[in-house]
């Protein structure tokens, strides 16, 4: 199965890939970093990969999430959901169009995404109990975390 179908075909059944990481529609994975340095928290990209080199290594990367809710980007009508990983203590953005998915985040340190809004006209605002996540979501790799 191809990396593209399979992507769409786990969204369907609740599940992404599950490492520090965005995963792209097409296949594309850039792994994070995350860092929490005393009153600092600091998530950027490290690494680009893909599905299937990522599938070589492990053969069932895909981690279960559940969504808390969504959020609607005005501009062109795509959904923001967001939630947790199965572990519960992991949380998770995901940007889809129309019911696919173009876009996810997750994040093993963060749990779960309780809320998000809309900031302006490329970024949205997410919370956890512990942290507030800034995502460009038309450049998904650009998050910025804040403690609350």
């Amino acid at each position: 199965m191809e990396a593209v179908d399979a992507i769409q075909e786990r969204w369907q059944q609740d599940e992404i890939l599950g490492y520090d990481c965005v995963t792209f529609s097409d296949g594309r994975v850039v792994l994070i970093n995350c860092l929490e340095l005393g009153d600092r928290i600091i998530i950027n990209p490290y690494a680009g990969s893909s599905v299937e080199q990522i599938v070589e290594y492990e053969s069932e990367p895909w981690s279960f999430i559940q969504s808390y809710g969504s959020i609607t980007i005005p501009q062109n009508g795509h959904e923001l959901f967001f939630g947790e990983g199965a572990m519960g203590n992991e949380g998770f953005i995901a940007c889809t169009n129309s019911g696919i998915l173009n876009w996810s985040i997750f994040l093993t340190m963060y749990n779960p995404i309780q809320r998000g809004e809309i900031l302006d006209e490329s970024h949205a605002v997410f919370f956890s109990e512990y942290i507030k996540l800034i995502v460009n979501f038309k450049k998904p790799i650009e998050i910025d975390a804040y403690p609350i």
